[in-house]
């Protein structure tokens, strides 16, 4: 994706958001899994201890501390699950990470795992920049994203079809901490049932897959 103005994508990460006291986080565990840092875990002090490379960092649950330093906004736990705020998280990254970590953060989510038939049902799609420098996402249309939604591994939805884009190169830059957001409404009247969302950004050299959800209307 390499063109002159900037530089260009090298890796992406994709995880599944939550949405805690109005603000967008990341499960802790879930994240060191795809980027194979190790974590130890002190349940007396609810201390959090990662490893990447041999670079160590103590994350303490209680104090809201990185290695001693206050976050801007302490973990939450949730579940018995550990969850970082995206800020804190590129601090953590910026800290402990190497040059192979990814610049790109995407995630999926609803609001809600469960609906009740004719609810409405909101996808909200996003891109984080957790680098240090400007990211360029390009895109061959006017088309950014697209959605779909499989039942008993049968499409039974996807956004895309039937709507038409402007053929054109668009260039979508996000510097350091910035987002690309989207907001989706699902079909409505959606048959009771289990559904896999799954989503994607269709940037022009391969589309950037997003996580994918499991979602139940009663």
């Amino acid at each position: 994706m390499g063109d002159e103005g900037g530089d260009s994508l090298i890796g992406n990460v994709s995880v599944e958001l939550r949405e805690i006291g109005g603000e967008e986080m990341v499960e802790l565990r879930s994240l060191a899994g795809k980027l194979g840092w190790q974590l130890g875990f002190d349940s007396e002090h609810k201390v959090v201890f990662v490893n990447n490379r041999g670079n160590s960092l103590k994350l303490s649950l209680n104090n809201g501390e990185l290695d001693g330093e206050k976050l801007q906004k302490s973990p939450e736990i949730v579940e018995g699950r550990s969850y970082l705020g995206i800020n804190e998280l590129r601090e953590l990254i910026k800290r402990i990470g190497s040059r192979e970590e990814p610049e790109l953060l995407t995630g999926l989510y609803t609001d809600q795992r469960e609906h009740l038939r004719g609810e409405k049902i909101t996808a909200h799609l996003r891109a984080y920049n957790i680098s240090g420098r400007e990211v360029n996402l390009n895109f061959s249309s006017g088309q950014k994203y697209d959605l779909y939604l499989l039942k008993d591994d049968k499409e039974v939805w996807r956004w895309s079809e039937g709507k038409f884009f402007t053929m054109a190169l668009v260039r979508k830059t996000l510097k350091p901490g910035g987002v690309l957001e989207y907001e989706v409404e699902l079909p409505e009247g959606l048959e009771e049932g289990e559904y896999l969302l799954w989503g994607e950004l269709v940037t022009v050299e391969e589309p950037l897959i997003l996580n994918n959800l499991k979602i139940k209307v009663l």
